[in-house]
């Protein structure tokens, strides 16, 4: 009689077993890498229209998706005309456009199928492409008088870091979608704030 009891649940054990087995040979989530787009919002410049950067990211997923490693280059830019007043003469556009390039290394502290949120950071990469106007000579402008304008132009490269913390939730096992929020460091320039969207599609 004993016996006869046992088997059903030897049975459930064994099932379970086997089950419990299958399911930590079989990848977290299948799919390892994954390319993204959005946008972020940052306070670098914003009085001069830089707030905005447009960015493509690459995320390679690792140990069952608890480490991840990414690659974003981002894009931000503005062009405003200035005019002197009172005088009412335009001299030119001001432009201001930074490149940006991010590594970054982020470890995942939930284990949900649909579910992650990342801890990360690492370094940055700023490039900084500028036309700005300066001054004009002479000045005040006289009427009928040719004005000349003093300009600055500056292209540099900035080395900072950052660090993110990043909820993501999977529409499915191969479409995402995100919000992450953290600090930029861009070199002399200091701490700027970082808020951010994508959607990306993993293969």
């Amino acid at each position: 009689q004993t016996a006869c009891c046992m088997k059903p649940v030897l049975l459930l054990v064994s099932c379970l077993a086997i089950t419990l087995q299958g399911r930590a040979q079989v990848p977290y989530v299948p799919a390892k890498n994954a390319i993204q787009i959005g946008t972020d919002y940052l306070d670098v410049d914003p009085a001069n229209g830089l707030k905005y950067r447009f960015a493509f990211d690459y995320r390679r997923y690792m140990a069952r998706d608890q480490i991840a490693l990414g690659l974003s280059v981002g894009f931000m830019g503005s062009q405003r005309e200035t005019v002197l007043i009172p005088d009412l003469v335009s001299v030119g556009k001001n432009t201001r456009q930074r490149i940006t390039v991010d590594l970054t290394a982020s470890y995942n502290l939930l284990h949900s199928v649909h579910h992650a949120l990342r801890i990360g950071g690492g370094p940055s990469a700023w490039y900084t492409n500028d036309d700005l106007f300066v001054k004009v000579t002479p000045y005040p402008v006289s009427t009928g008088t040719p004005v000349y304008a003093e300009r600055r132009f500056t292209r540099t490269w900035a080395i900072g870091g950052h660090g993110l913390i990043e909820y993501t939730y999977a529409l499915a096992f191969n479409t995402q979608v995100s919000l992450h929020t953290g600090t930029v460091l861009i070199g002399p320039s200091g701490f700027s704030p970082l808020f951010g969207l994508r959607a990306g599609y993993r293969f």
